[in-house]
Order: C-alpha cells, then structure tokens, then sequence
C-alpha cells in the first residue's frame, strides 16, 4: 500500500466527500437544498438592524450568485447530517465558522446561528431545548449502514511510510495527496503567517522510525478509566489494522507546533509522544549494535 493510496483510505478530509455523494443520491436532497437557498438569499436581501447589516452584507458578498447560495447550504446540510447526537447549536456554528473567513471569529459563529436557525425550517434536523435551557441540534437523516461503515473506518492519518514532503511556510502539508492547511494546532482560531521553525519540523518528521512489530504482539495498552468500552474496542480495532499495514516498513511522525511554538508529534494510534506502551511502540529504523564494555 503506497503513500497516496493511506491517504486516500483513512483521511478524515474526505468525510464530506462521501456523505455528500451518499446524500445527493437521494432523489429529495437536491430540492430540499433549493428550498433552503432561497431562505438563506431572502435573510441575505432583509433589511437587519445596523449591526447585523455589517455581518449580513459581508456573507452577502461572499455569496454573489444563486449557485454560491446553493453551494453553501449544502455545505451546511453535509455537516448537520453527521450530527447522530445532540450537539449544542453554538458548536455546530463554531464548526462551521471558518467558512466564513472575511468575519471575526464571534461575528462568523453568530451569522453561522442564524443561518442554522433558519435552515431548521427544512426539517433535515431537529433544534430544540436541551439541558440548562442550551438549543442542541440533531440530525434527522439516516445515512446507510455501508456509508456509516465507510466513516467509521476514517482514523487520525497514519504515520506516512514515504519521507514527508518539506513544509516551506504556515500553510502547507506534508502529505502527497492532501491540500494544504495550517501547520499550527488549534485550526483557523491559533492560524497565523508569521515565523515558525520550519527547518525544526521539517528534521524531525524526517526521522525514519518503525514499529516495533514483536512489542505490539505480545503486549496491549491499558484502557484510560474514562474511556467508553464500544470507543475503546474501536481504537484498539483500528490499532491493530494500522500495525498491519505499516508492518516492517520505515515510517515517519511528522510535527506541528501549538501557538506557543511547543512541538507535539501528530499521531493517534502512533505516537511518539504519547503514554509509556505507546512510547514503547516506536523504534528507530536504522538499527547499530553498540557494545558495551
């Protein structure tokens, strides 16, 4: 299994993808995002109180024709589909926030709030009262039982068994097939383009590392105490599959720094960084016998 073929497989950038394409096979999806657009373009042509006019004319540039319209509730109804439990209006707004570049990050998740407000009437999902009087938001569609599957096999990208390409600014990817995105943790919030060590990064995702294949088979991390069982055998599943795939070859854990410049290794089920099985799970790939005297 090369490089681009990982990528492809288990990236969790393309769930969107796949929910989108299982949606639109659905013969009431595309009226029910029409029916949508020309509520979001009759909020977009009311007239608002002065400081909500500044926030609906901002989405009101971004959003110059009908298809941009469209285009952008279906977005939306991609990510309210993948909501099987409740989830707090706000979070959902907050997800959806950075579609919304030209706002501040407070004005974004507010107009993204209304517009879900709005978007509710299409009885795709449900808002409602939840505990402490909060509004949650759930889903009211079903996706099928092989698209469920296909999402859950989605997992934290592996560590890549090709060298890493060189990052050369904030924005970039050490993948092959992926697009660029933020090389500082903390998504768009902590996103910023000044300076940051990229010759550090770059060294340290290029180190050839390997697993430790015997380790693994003979012992098994313990389960955290607040860890629920189903989400533990479903980790622990997908460790094994990693373990598999990755096999005897050379990998790589490449590296992010948080907005404070700490760097932490990027990795969930591989990590070099993390407790002591899974520090014991990694070892360098070019192996010299040292004697001792």
């Amino acid at each position: 299994m090369i490089q681009e073929q990982i990528e492809e497989i288990f990236s969790k950038k393309h769930r969107n993808e796949i929910v989108l394409k299982e949606l639109i096979s659905n013969e009431w999806f595309n009226p029910k995002v029409t029916q949508g657009t020309y509520l979001v373009m009759d909020y977009l042509d009311k007239e608002h109180n002065p400081n909500k006019q500044i926030r609906v004319n901002t989405l009101k540039n971004k959003l110059k024709s009908f298809d941009k319209v469209y285009e952008f509730v279906e977005t939306i109804f991609v990510c309210t589909t993948q909501t099987y439990i409740n989830i707090p209006l706000i979070s959902v707004a907050a997800m959806l926030a950075p579609r919304l570049k030209d706002m501040s990050t407070k004005d974004a998740i507010h107009t993204m709030a209304e517009i879900l407000a709005i978007l509710s009437e299409i009885d795709l999902y449900d808002l409602f009262k939840g505990k402490n009087a909060q509004v949650v938001l759930r889903s009211r569609v079903r996706l099928s039982q092989d698209i469920v599957e296909e999402l859950n096999n989605l997992m934290y990208l592996p560590p890549m068994i090709s060298e890493p390409k060189t990052v050369y600014s904030t924005m970039d990817s050490y993948q092959y097939s992926l697009p660029k995105s933020s090389m500082i943790l903390g998504s768009h919030l902590n996103h910023h383009n000044g300076n940051i060590s990229l010759d550090i990064l770059n060294t340290l995702s290029k180190q050839e590392l390997a697993i430790d294949q015997e380790f693994v088979k003979l012992y098994k991390p313990v389960k955290p105490t607040k860890t629920i069982q189903k989400d533990w055998d479903m980790y622990m599943k997908q460790s094994d599959y990693v373990y598999s795939i990755l096999g005897n070859n050379s990998i790589y854990i490449t590296f992010k720094p948080d907005k404070r410049g700490r760097v932490y290794a990027q990795g969930h089920h591989v990590n070099s960084q993390g407790d002591d099985f899974h520090k014991a799970v990694v070892e360098l790939a070019n192996k010299e016998y040292v004697e001792i005297n």
